[in-house]
Parts: structure tokens; C-alpha cells; sequence
């Protein structure tokens, strides 16, 4: 049986917010992928980053060490759907 990697996106108002932490985030190392915000997400920009749930105590910090701006943060089930906001 396949192990379904949990992900977590990051939603954001500005598409210079998400430029900035996508930088940031491949500078410490996190893995991300741009996508768009899943259904139901009033994200203020057309755009989110995708890291792996493991992986967003490391990305929390990097992004707070340097001041980068997101809108909200959501976990995700296997279906890509919101399963809830974590911040």
C-alpha cells in the first residue's frame, strides 16, 4: 500500500508575498511547489505554495527569520482538499 504524503499550502495577497517566500523557502532547504489555491479558499492571490506537512515547522520559521508575509496556511487530505487552516 502507497503512503499518501500529507501537504500544507500556504495562501497569499500578493503575488510579490508569494515570490519573496518562495525564495525563502528554497534557501532553507524546504521543497515547494507553486499551485493554485484549493476550491472553497478565498486566497487574495491566484496562487499558492505546496510544501509537505513534515516540512511546516521549517518553513513557519524560515519565513518568520526573514519577515515574509503569508495570508493563511492550510492542511490538505489526500484529494488535495482542506482538511483546516493551521494559521
Amino acid at each position: 500500500m502507497a503512503t499518501v504524503r500529507r501537504n500544507a499550502v500556504f495562501t497569499f495577497e500578493t503575488s510579490r508575498q508569494v515570490l519573496v517566500a518562495r525564495q525563502v523557502l528554497q534557501g532553507a532547504g524546504v521543497g515547494c511547489e507553486e499551485v493554485p489555491p484549493p476550491r472553497g479558499i478565498a486566497a487574495g492571490w491566484g496562487v499558492a505554495l505546496r510544501i509537505g506537512l513534515n516540512d511546516m515547522s521549517a518553513a513557519v520559521d524560515a519565513l518568520a527569520l526573514k519577515d515574509s508575509e503569508w495570508e493563511a496556511v492550510y492542511e490538505l487530505g489526500p484529494h488535495h482538499e482542506v482538511v483546516a487552516r493551521l494559521g
